[in-house]
């Protein structure tokens, strides 16, 4: 995931990544803006699904819009 500015990490709560009502919040920072999240349950992300970065247990209907959609990967 790239963001436009750098994440606030310094602070006790930070953002999670949402995928629909999935939250991810095992993640860390690769470059300036860059993060990466990790999904452990695979199953329970819904292609289609909105993603979303807003703090823990943020509900669904004050969730910021995003465009963006998640697809799963393409299995070799």
């Amino acid at each position: 995931m790239q963001t436009d500015r750098p994440l606030n990490l310094s602070t006790a709560i930070t953002p999670v990544l949402f995928v629909g009502d999935t939250m991810l919040t095992e993640g860390e920072q690769l470059d300036k803006n860059i993060y990466t999240y990790l999904a452990f349950e695979e199953d329970e992300l819904k292609p289609g699904a909105a993603i979303a970065l807003a703090y823990p247990h943020t509900p669904a209907e004050v969730r910021p819009e995003s465009r963006f959609r998640y697809e799963s990967p393409i299995d070799d």
